[in-house]
């Protein structure tokens, strides 16, 4: 009985430690785009990292280092999260991208100044066997 009850409580503070990598299905993503600085939905995307992964997918997918380069040490510069977001619409790229990627793409770009070097390249390595634009077979 002792030995099943550690197991449970074991067991909770793992999944417990688990919060930031927390994949909420009860929320919808975003669907349209910041309301400001202090849109209450940024918070819940900029510090999750499945939702910063998937934003580094997503770079990568789109093709958008063949234009801004990889990402490396200074770059991007530190910008408010709405900035992002707005850029990521440029040139028509926001009929091209889902909202729901652009916040994704944002919450990317946001974490990359406070990524080590030795994290992005492992990234970069993970995600070496993936399409990218111009190998992309998908639909657009």
């Amino acid at each position: 009985m002792r030995l099943r009850t550690g197991a449970i409580i074991t067991s909770l503070l793992l999944a417990g430690g688990c919060s930031s990598e927390q994949r909420t299905l009860t929320a919808p993503q975003p669907t349209s785009a910041p309301n400001g600085p202090g849109d209450p939905r940024i918070a819940a995307i900029k510090d999750n990292f499945y939702q910063i992964s998937q934003g580094g997918r997503y770079f990568t997918w789109y093709g958008c280092t063949n234009c801004h380069g990889e990402p490396k040490a200074g770059w991007p510069p530190r910008l408010p999260f709405v900035t992002y977001y707005a850029r990521i619409g440029h040139k028509g790229y926001d009929r091209r991208i889902a909202a729901e990627q652009r916040w994704q793409i944002s919450a990317y770009l946001n974490s990359l100044p406070a990524t080590d070097t030795a994290k992005r390249h492992r990234q970069a390595v993970d995600q070496q066997g993936e399409p990218t634009a111009k190998q992309w077979q998908g639909p657009l």
